[in-house]
């Protein structure tokens, strides 16, 4: 999860990704990582995470994150 109080950002733009690589580290950028098991109806599961503000994606901004928040 990432998260911020500035509600003029929105990460699913450029704008938004140029924002965030450049105050990642700051006091402003809230970063959770964790795992949800997916329920026996699949499904119904990812309904719910879509409903809670999840987006399904390849992972691709996930990777990138990853890469620049460990190293």
């Amino acid at each position: 999860v990432i998260n911020t109080q500035n509600k003029q950002v929105d990460f699913l733009t450029k704008d938004g990704i140029n924002w965030l690589s450049e105050n990642l580290f700051s006091d402003v950028v809230e970063i959770k990582k964790g795992k949800k098991d997916i329920s026996q109806d699949r499904n119904t599961s990812l309904f719910s995470i879509i409903k809670q503000g999840g987006i399904i994606s390849k992972g691709e901004l996930f990777s990138k994150l990853e890469h620049l928040i460990n190293n």
